[in-house]
C-alpha cells in the first residue's frame, strides 16, 4: 500500500498554518518553499514544517485532515506547545 502524509507548513514563528496531504512529502515541502519564496508580499517569510504523520490509506488521511483542520486553534496551541520555537522537522 502506498503511503500518504499529512502534513503541516506554517510561515514562520506566527505564520499561518497550511494543512495538506501528499503522497511525496519531500517535494511537496520544496514545491511550498519554492512558492513561498517566489511571492513578493512573503520574502521575508520562511516555510517550515512544523507537523508531518505518515498514514497507509488514502481515506484515513483525509479523513485526518478534515479533524485537524475543524479543530483549528487547538491545533495551533498544540504546535506551539510541542515544538515552542516552530523549528522545521526533519525528514530523515
Amino acid at each position: 500500500m502506498k503511503p500518504y502524509y499529512l502534513y503541516i507548513m506554517t510561515t514562520g514563528k506566527r505564520g499561518t498554518l497550511y494543512i495538506d496531504i501528499t503522497d511525496n512529502l519531500m517535494h511537496s515541502v520544496k514545491e511550498y518553499k519554492s512558492k513561498l519564496k517566489n511571492e513578493k508580499n512573503k520574502k521575508n517569510s520562511e516555510a517550515l514544517l512544523v507537523y508531518f504523520e505518515k498514514v497507509e490509506d488514502i481515506l484515513k488521511v483525509h479523513q485526518r485532515k478534515k479533524a485537524i483542520t475543524e479543530m483549528g486553534k487547538w491545533v495551533e496551541n498544540y504546535i506551539n506547545r510541542n515544538n515552542k520555537s516552530r523549528m522545521e522537522r526533519s525528514l530523515s
